[in-house]
């Protein structure tokens, strides 16, 4: 393939795909915080990869920046297209991580978590933060970079992902191969 963003694409969405594979058949045999810590470190590892891609890309290669958006490089010789397969690979692994973990385990696991009675309630609320909170972070991402440029936007993010490291080992119930009646 000659085309970066095809061979960007496919990448990305073949990492999404087969992870999302993965984690379906997994779940039920390594459980819910095995996945959700493992979906949590390869979320750091691909924030850092990010992290210093934007850093060499804004600092390093001292790369013109247009509102404190860090641009595509204009040829792929120039300093930082060298590093472009970083950026891939970090947005390719994200996404992977993502679609192992937390991207669908906290939806299973709420409707075994909550008593049926309250399902309806809980699905709607969970859905409007869930939804509320994307929105937030959409809208408010730019600013943020602004302020702390895009490499510090992604060394939030994993710090973030360190936390869920700890949430998921420590606060998360394992519901894997237990009944209903015992979860509740």
């Amino acid at each position: 393939m000659s085309n970066a963003s095809l061979v960007a694409g496919f990448t990305v969405g073949g990492a999404q795909v087969l992870f999302t594979v993965l984690g379906v058949l997994l779940v039920e045999t390594l459980g819910r915080k095995v996945l959700l810590t493992a979906s949590s470190l390869v979320m750091v590892v691909s924030s850092l990869m990010l992290a210093t891609d934007f850093y060499i890309v804004s600092v390093v290669s001292n790369q013109a920046s247009v509102n404190g958006t860090i641009t595509a490089p204009a040829a792929e010789n120039s300093e930082a297209g060298k590093y472009v397969g970083l950026a891939i690979a970090g947005v390719a692994l994200h996404n992977a991580g993502f679609s192992l973990g937390w991207g669908p385990l906290p939806w299973v696991m709420m409707s075994e978590l909550v008593p049926t009675n309250m399902r309806g309630m809980s699905s709607g609320v969970a859905t409007a933060v869930n939804w509320g909170s994307s929105a937030f972070v959409s809208f408010a991402v730019n600013y943020y970079q602004k302020l702390v440029t895009p490499y510090g936007v992604w060394f939030t993010f994993g710090g973030f992902m360190l936390v869920g490291i700890f949430f998921a080992v420590f606060l998360v119930p394992e519901t894997r191969g237990r009944s209903e009646e015992e979860i509740q």
